[in-house]
């Protein structure tokens, strides 16, 4: 049964520093993953999933879900109905070829300002992590375009001091608040 309005603003309320955190971080990632937002920024995306929720164009179930989630899932939602209407094609007709809503977007123009700040942002992570010998090693093979179990079989790590190496990277750009750090 979804959530009451009353229900839904007292979960606003209720939301802790760190959750609103986790949930801009969040937008922040989607955006810069769709490349092409139109315009759109990370406040926007959440604050479209907000303003959904409370008019009840999307529904909380509070007993499925907690509502941190439930705004994550909405915005995954909004995106990706974003990201559709500016490849021009409506969500279900992308669902139904089976492609990935995000892949279907044209690629973004890289412009030699984007290219050295994408570089200095490399460089500034790989400086935080200089003194972390495995974390390079996984820095390297994530550079390279490998997936986890393809960075795992290359180092010879198990998913645990993979999982564990991920962690402790994720820790370290937060605490330095490097942008992208999930």
């Amino acid at each position: 049964m979804p959530a009451s309005a009353q229900e839904i603003r007292a979960a606003i309320e209720s939301l802790t520093a760190e959750e609103l955190l986790r949930i801009r971080q969040f937008a922040v990632w989607r955006l810069r993953a769709l490349g092409n937002n139109g315009g759109r920024d990370h406040e926007d995306l959440l604050q479209e999933a907000v303003v959904r929720t409370v008019a009840g164009d999307r529904h909380w179930n509070e007993r499925g879900v907690s509502f941190p989630h439930h705004l994550i899932g909405a915005m995954r939602s909004i995106s990706s109905h974003w990201a559709a209407e500016l490849a021009g094609r409506s969500p279900a007709e992308i669902d139904a070829a089976g492609g990935n809503l995000i892949e279907t977007m044209p690629s973004p123009t890289v412009s030699p300002e984007m290219e050295l700040a994408a570089k200095q942002e490399v460089e500034a992570v790989e400086r935080l992590l200089a003194g972390d010998a495995a974390a390079l090693r996984v820095l390297g093979c994530i550079r390279r375009g490998m997936t986890g179990p393809e960075t795992q079989q290359a180092i010879g790590y198990s998913k645990t001091e993979y999982e564990t190496v991920m962690k402790r990277m994720r820790r370290k750009l937060r605490g330095a608040g490097a942008r992208g750090a999930n």
